[in-house]
């Protein structure tokens, strides 16, 4: 069954669902994140331990991490988050000299692509892979020996 004659559905669906952009322009955003990392620097005057978190950047910006995380993917804000966010890692870096830093490790491999690395050498090889390298190992001696 075919939709009726002149319908204009078809128009519902170009609307986007959801709330409005919180933000339309970085700059207003930029001011919000300056208050957020100003709030730190009185509370350390305070004597309140403040280090910045991705979280509470978000709170401050009144949306979730994830919305912020989706905001730093557009054009006109990726500059304004990037740089937030490398200076919420860096105090998280910082922090990394301290004792107790497993929470920074955590959250600096999940908000920040931070890896542990870790080589294996395999030492187990089989009967026939010895036998191909210890063969391999005479025809370069050979090969050494001849033009000595």
């Amino acid at each position: 069954m075919s939709a009726p004659k002149g319908n204009q559905y078809w128009k519902l669906a170009i609307k986007r669902p959801g709330q409005p952009a919180k933000f339309t322009k970085a700059e207003d955003m930029q001011v919000k994140i300056d208050e957020y990392f100003q709030s730190a620097i009185t509370e350390t005057e305070t004597g309140q331990l403040f280090r910045p978190t991705m979280t509470g950047l978000a709170r401050t910006l009144n949306m979730t991490r994830e919305a912020l995380y989706l905001y730093g993917k557009r054009d006109e804000f990726f500059n304004t988050v990037t740089q937030a966010r490398a200076i919420v890692e860096e105090a998280l870096e910082a922090h990394l000299y301290g004792t107790a830093v497993t929470g920074v490790i955590f959250n600096l491999k999940n908000n920040f692509k931070w890896k542990d690395k870790t080589e294996v050498e395999n030492t187990n090889l089989t009967g026939l892979e010895s036998k191909y390298l210890k063969d391999l190992q005479d025809r370069l001696n050979v090969g050494c020996s001849e033009s000595e």
